[in-house]
């Protein structure tokens, strides 16, 4: 039996919902609440399946908990209620949260239905893979052993010819993929090296080398058969989901498939690979980053997009000298920012920098700010914004930055 929170302020739409749960699964345990405060404390008390909530007036509050649930409650499934004029807005904004399912107004039973179905059978199957782990062998074969030296030299940087060489005549022919990955919250890499030999187990070959200087482990993989890259996309996301759910930490992969090893194929296929694990900078920092090279390709040549009216937005609410405004509309400007496609993360670092040095001087020209407010927020912008390795913080330290000029 299933446990339901929901979560949503207008009664009517409250009551809609939970008669809809009642209809689905009559058998469900139904907690209602009529506030989004304090959400994530009554979540870790109830301790609930499901969490149901709306996308209403206070639409910042709801994508700001959906946040708070992924990073402090990332076992419960959330559920968002919303319009169909809404649904990019979510979808854009929520989907960084993890997992998020979508309901579209108006309410039908068969969709709530669907929904929590969808949710009971996705859980099972995390619970089956975490009873179904292998036994993890980390013997490799000699003749894999003397692969994966190979590999580690030319990780390390000894790309000389006789190593390439060497490498793709120990290689089997046939489709390939180099991975770059980096575990997070402090996991070694070699427990980040035992996730991916169970997970990847199957593969026709997994060579595996450690880069010390940057922590990196690099993973040269052959899919048994014909499976290719939706095969190893699953794989990944289901070492993702195990070392989230089982240890608490977290990984980013940068994968590039290399269909023809001769030559500098190994080298372009490493830079797209490295390329790939940058996009972490739009990862929230408790959230595994999986990106593909193909993924990055259509927006490749992106450019930030023309956001106009946010940026005039945000330069109303520094003259109005009112902080929550600048909060708001600062929200709003890293939402665009993180939607899909994105852009590369040298360009948002960028514009962001181009964006806040044009607002503080017009704010200075027009009177809105005192000169050294201007003049120590724009000295001060480049080197807070120089440390940033994720949106969040470069979002952060815009907040920083205005905020010390509104004081001065």
């Amino acid at each position: 039996m299933q446990t339901i929170l929901v979560a949503i302020k207008d009664a009517h739409r409250r009551r809609t919902v939970v008669q809809a749960v009642r209809e689905a699964q009559p058998g469900a345990g139904i907690r209602e609440v009529s506030t989004l405060e304090d959400i994530p404390s009554l979540v870790q008390a109830v301790q609930p399946d499901v969490l149901i909530t709306a996308l209403d007036s206070e639409r910042h509050a709801t994508l700001r908990l959906l946040d708070d649930m992924h990073v402090l409650c990332p076992q419960v499934s959330c559920v968002v209620v919303c319009r169909m004029e809404d649904f990019e807005l979510v979808r854009n904004a929520a989907t960084r949260a993890g997992t998020v399912d979508f309901v579209l107004l108006p309410l039908q039973p068969a969709d709530i239905a669907r929904v929590l179905a969808g949710i009971a059978e996705r859980t099972q199957a995390l619970r089956e893979a975490s009873a179904d782990m292998p036994a993890i062998d980390v013997s490799p074969s000699p003749a894999q052993r003397e692969a994966e030296a190979l590999l580690a030299a030319w990780a390390s940087g000894r790309r000389d010819e006789s190593t390439h060489e060497a490498l793709l005549r120990r290689a089997p022919h046939g489709r390939a993929f180099l991975l770059c990955a980096r575990a997070e919250a402090g996991v070694e890499p070699a427990r980040l090296e035992e996730w991916l030999r169970a997970y990847l187990r199957t593969a026709d070959d997994l060579l595996l080398a450690h880069e010390q200087a940057r922590a990196l482990l690099w993973a040269l993989v052959y899919p048994a058969g014909e499976l290719g890259a939706h095969w190893l996309r699953a794989r990944l996301e289901a070492a993702a989901a195990h070392m989230r759910y089982g240890e608490h930490a977290t990984m980013s992969v940068g994968v590039s498939e290399v269909l023809n090893l001769p030559g500098d194929g190994l080298d372009a296929a490493a830079e797209q690979a490295q390329t790939a694990l940058s996009y972490r900078f739009f990862a929230e920092p408790d959230r595994s980053s999986i990106a593909f090279a193909e993924d990055l390709m259509l927006m490749a040549g992106a450019d930030v997009p023309y956001l106009h009216a946010t940026e005039e937005a945000l330069y109303a609410a520094v003259c109005a000298r009112s902080m929550p405004r600048v909060e708001q509309e600062t929200d709003a400007l890293f939402m665009h920012l993180n939607a899909w496609p994105r852009p590369r993360p040298a360009r948002v670092m960028r514009y962001v920098n181009r964006l806040i040095q044009q607002l503080l001087l017009r704010a200075g020209d027009d009177g809105a700010l005192p000169p050294q407010a201007v003049q120590r927020g724009t000295a001060q912008a480049p080197a807070l914004f120089g440390t940033c390795e994720r949106l969040d913080a470069l979002k952060g330290c815009v907040l920083t930055v205005l905020h010390s000029a509104l004081r001065a």
